[in-house]
């Protein structure tokens, strides 16, 4: 049993806790400093960044410039991807590529319950068609 090799760090729990749904994490030491950092593609939010500072990680997602690109981030990895010796992230989202792309200018909604009566929760999306001026299923 491995109980007793492990120990709760209390302040990186506290920093980790409201981080929202992870979707994809890597640890690479992005500034080159010999410690690795910690970065998180987080769903229906940015990606966020915390470097390890000598053992205590410190978010920097809005110093990078990273916060204001929310998303429906899904996977990110590191790499020297444009040969300048430093760490870039690379990131997947789901955005043009998907059928919700068409909705950022006209809200879609989520209606949810046991539509057919068969004790189970059903959805069914919808929105706005401006043709039919009313609410339809996608």
């Amino acid at each position: 049993m491995l109980s007793g090799q492990f120990r709760l760090d209390e302040d990186h729990s506290r920093l980790l806790k409201d981080v929202g749904l992870v979707n994809g994490a890597v640890f690479s030491d992005l500034n080159g400093d010999g410690h690795v950092d910690l970065v998180l593609a987080c769903d229906w939010g940015p990606v966020r960044v915390f470097l390890n500072e000598s053992g205590r990680l410190t978010e920097a997602t809005d110093k990078l410039g990273l916060a204001k690109y929310l998303g429906w981030w899904n996977g990110v990895t590191t790499g020297d991807f444009d040969g300048d010796g430093r760490m870039d992230i690379l990131a997947s989202n789901w955005g043009r590529n998907t059928r919700y792309e068409q909705h950022r200018t006209r809200s879609l909604r989520l209606y949810h319950g046991d539509l057919d009566g068969n004790g189970s929760t059903d959805l069914v999306e919808a929105y706005f068609d401006t043709a039919m001026a009313k609410v339809v299923p996608e």
